[in-house]
Order: C-alpha cells, then sequence, then structure tokens
C-alpha cells in the first residue's frame, strides 16, 4: 500500500508540475535574451561545459546578464565570493530569473520524469534550452538495455512522463556539438531536429583562454598537481566510467592497488583517479589513497588534464577531449562483454574504434604501463589518434566566443522569421 501511495503522489506531483510549466508560458513576451541562466548536471555541481560557458560568458560578453543557479547553498556562496551573480534554487531572486532568463544553459537531461534536472525546467516556457551535453557520446545515451534491472511501476510512469512532459524542453531545446558526425548522434539521441543542431567546440576544451585564478575553485590542488609535474613526476590519470550496474575496479577487486604502488615507485609516476560523478559516493577513497594515489572528488577534471602523461579509461567520453594533447590513451575495459549487455551499448564497436591499447586484464593493464612510462611505445597510435580527432572535432576551430555569438542568434533569427 506504501509504495502504491507514493506511486500516486508522484504522478500528481508532476501533473501539477506540468500544469506549472503551461503557466510559465504567460512569461514568453517578457523573457530577455541578455539574460542567462546556468546549472550543470544534478544542479549540485560547478562543472563542465556549463561551468566554463559560464565563466567565458562573464570573462568575454559582460552585456550578457549571466546567473548561476544551484541546489547547493555552499556553491552559491562561493560563487558569491568571487564576484558572480549566483542564487539558491529555491529563493524568490532564483525564481525571478527562471521565469525573465531567455535562455537555459544546461549540460544534463532531466531525469526520473523531470524531477532531477540542472535547472528547474518546469518554469521555462518559452525560453531556450541550450544543450552542452557534459560528454562525445561513446556509450549510448539514447536507449539501455531492457534486462539491467527490474523495471518497478514507479519507473514506468516516470518513464513516462519523460517522454510527454517539460513541452517546452521538445520544442525550445538546441544541441551543441563540434562536428556534424557529432551533431546527428546528439539531435537523434535528443529527439531535436537538424535545424536545432549549434556546431561548436566544447568550452571546457577552451579552459586555457581564461586566468587560472578565474577557472579553478580548488587552487589548492591545481597548484599540487603542477608542482608534482614540474618536478618529474609522470602523471597518470585513471578516469573509468560508471557502471549502471554498480561497482568500480577498485571496490571489485579487479586492481591489485599492491603491484599498481611498486609499478608507480619504480617509475616515479603518479596516478590521479577520478571517479564518475554518479559513483564517487559509493566509493571509499581512503582505503586505497596513498602517496602514489591521489583520488579526485568533485573536482574538474579537465584544466588538469593538461599535466597528464597518459590517460586510462574504459568507457568514458573523456579520451575524445584528450585527443587535443595527442598523448598515448590506453583502455582498460575489463568487463566488456558485461557492460555492452547488461549495463549500456556503445555507438561504435570497440576494438576498432578506441585510438590505443586495449588492455582486458590488471596484468596487461601494467605491462603497457610499463612500456609508455619507459617511452617504448610512446608514437603508437598516433595516426590513429589524429584520424578520430578530425572526424570528431573537424577541421575547422570554433571557440566559445563563436557559441556565444550563435545562442545570441538564435532568437535573432526567430525574429526574422516571424516578420516574414
Amino acid at each position: 500500500m506504501k509504495i502504491l501511495g507514493s506511486n500516486v503522489i508522484m504522478y500528481f506531483k508532476l501533473l501539477f508540475l506540468n500544469f506549472v510549466h503551461i503557466l510559465s508560458y504567460i512569461f514568453s513576451p517578457f523573457r530577455d535574451k541578455m539574460t542567462w541562466i546556468f546549472g550543470s548536471w544534478d544542479g549540485k555541481s560547478f562543472l563542465d561545459n556549463s561551468k566554463y560557458l559560464f565563466l567565458f560568458v562573464n570573462h568575454y560578453f559582460p552585456q550578457i546578464n549571466a546567473v548561476w543557479i544551484s541546489k547547493d547553498k555552499s556553491l552559491v556562496e562561493e560563487l558569491r565570493k568571487r564576484g558572480y551573480k549566483a542564487f539558491y534554487d529555491r529563493e524568490l531572486r532564483a525564481i525571478y530569473y527562471y521565469l525573465r532568463a531567455g535562455y537555459y544553459i544546461i549540460d544534463h537531461v532531466p531525469l526520473y520524469g523531470g524531477l532531477t534536472s540542472p535547472l528547474n525546467l518546469w518554469l521555462s516556457g518559452g525560453a531556450k534550452i541550450i544543450q552542452l551535453w557534459h560528454g562525445i557520446p561513446f556509450k549510448r545515451i539514447d536507449r539501455i538495455p531492457q534486462v539491467r534491472r527490474k523495471v518497478t511501476v514507479l519507473k514506468k510512469i516516470l518513464s513516462w512522463f519523460s517522454v510527454v512532459n517539460l513541452v517546452n524542453s521538445r520544442i525550445n531545446m538546441y544541441v551543441v556539438a563540434p562536428s556534424e558526425f557529432i551533431g546527428k548522434i546528439l539531435t537523434s539521441a535528443f529527439r531535436v531536429p537538424e535545424k536545432h543542431l549549434i556546431l561548436a567546440d566544447y568550452p571546457r576544451n577552451y579552459f586555457y583562454m581564461l586566468p587560472v585564478e578565474i577557472r579553478t575553485l580548488n587552487l589548492d590542488l591545481y597548484n599540487k598537481v603542477k608542482t608534482l609535474k614540474e618536478s618529474g613526476k609522470k602523471i597518470i590519470f585513471y578516469i573509468p566510467t560508471f557502471r549502471d550496474t554498480g561497482g568500480n575496479p577498485f571496490t571489485k577487486g579487479v586492481i591489485d592497488v599492491k603491484k599498481l604502488i611498486e609499478v608507480l615507485k619504480n617509475n616515479d609516476a603518479i596516478m590521479i583517479v577520478k571517479f564518475h560523478k554518479a559513483d564517487i559516493e559509493n566509493v571509499d577513497a581512503r582505503s586505497f589513497e596513498c602517496e602514489q594515489i591521489i583520488f579526485l572528488k568533485d573536482d574538474d577534471i579537465y584544466e588538469l588534464l593538461q599535466f597528464c602523461d597518459i590517460l586510462i579509461t574504459d568507457y568514458s567520453s573523456i579520451f575524445y577531449d584528450f585527443l587535443f594533447l595527442d598523448r598515448p590513451i590506453v583502455f582498460f575495459p575489463y568487463d566488456l562483454k558485461k557492460y555492452t549487455t547488461i549495463d549500456r551499448e556503445l555507438y561504435f564497436d570497440y576494438h576498432s574504434f578506441v585510438p590505443g591499447p586495449i588492455c582486458h586484464t590488471f596484468e596487461e593493464l601494467l605491462d603497457c604501463l610499463e612500456k609508455y612510462l619507459r617511452k617504448n611505445s610512446q608514437n603508437d597510435f598516433c595516426y590513429k589518434r589524429a584520424k578520430l580527432r578530425f572526424l570528431v572535432f573537424g577541421k575547422e576551430a570554433r571557440s566559445p566566443m563563436m557559441l556565444v555569438k550563435k545562442i545570441l542568434n538564435i532568437c535573432a533569427s526567430k525574429r526574422k522569421i516571424n516578420k516574414k
């Protein structure tokens, strides 16, 4: 009975929110195209493409009223201390900007029927929604194998509402992609027309155009990694993605920490580990952390990539961003068969697509690392990395400044059409 009661409550809550969403269209004529509101991931983080576009707009486009809205009060306070306009999601000034903003800038999709989102899209009626997304697709984002979990009544209700609710996200969402090749994947996944595709590079890949003191919230971490690099340490980043069914290589015993530390010590190397945001809370890093292994929490990884000598990943899209540095990438899909059949499908054939050696076991990973650390395989896969970089990002650089101008032109183009 309790489950049935909670399902009924959720159903009526979503009905009410959709009613509010329709009412928000009343404010359409009063929306200001020079007021942009930003949010990231679940609304509690200051990360990724939303973060960098927000910083670029503040630094290079002072005529735009850029506002960050978050569900984390401590983040709001931190941004205010730095001189940015930021508000807690439920305060009146945030609601004002929700109804006033001409653009909503997000990097994630609404989840659980729209109850979890970077911004409150229920108040977005008539505003343009710019979907920056948080990674170039490698694992599928348009469908997930149905065998992974038991589907409850509540999940069915939420799934149904995800399709029919939030009308504005269906008619006014625009998707940013770095090339037409990636654009076709994203427009299909988000079910938006190709005319709503904005070709531009991801803002996070232009972090170097912003001063360190502006882009870095954790300056101590930045300086620590920079100092390690300058001291001659070889820096290895290990960035695995999350599994829908849970688990990671440390907690599942895939990685032998003692053997890993030995290899790192012998090669004067440091490994920096960053789990996917969805998996961070499920790992007790204190039981693995030591002088040779550093675990990051909710820290921004992108501005630290410049210090990385070797990247290790599995199905994370971060390897695309690392292509700009043209450095070795090692792939460690220790659960490839399980992941692609139970957790998530991939857009491409793994073995023919990835631009680096594939290690299916921990022993293979250690052997590969030692080769790269001793510089015996540094030039392997150079051509494949360059070829993939051209395919994914194209040959034309499209900076965040170009992206801002393209966003502003959306409303200008609409007005021209209306005049005709």
